[in-house]
């Protein structure tokens, strides 16, 4: 049960992150770092900024 809790939170956190509504560069990265938390709570520590690292990285983000 405490999983699926985690995944809902995930799952909402992404989504406010790709929805379009949400402006500027560090609110979604602020939703993307709340999202990892909650996924590394599930399956282990995360480091947040390693997977910016590689979002930032494969995807161009803004101009």
């Amino acid at each position: 049960l405490r999983h699926v809790e985690l995944l809902g939170a995930a799952n909402s956190h992404l989504r406010r992150a790709t929805d379009g509504r949400t402006v500027g560069q560090e609110l979604r990265a602020e939703e993307l770092r709340l999202a990892a938390d909650r996924l590394g709570r599930i399956v282990g520590a995360i480091d947040v900024e390693d997977m910016l690292d590689v979002i930032f990285s494969q995807f161009c983000i803004g101009k």
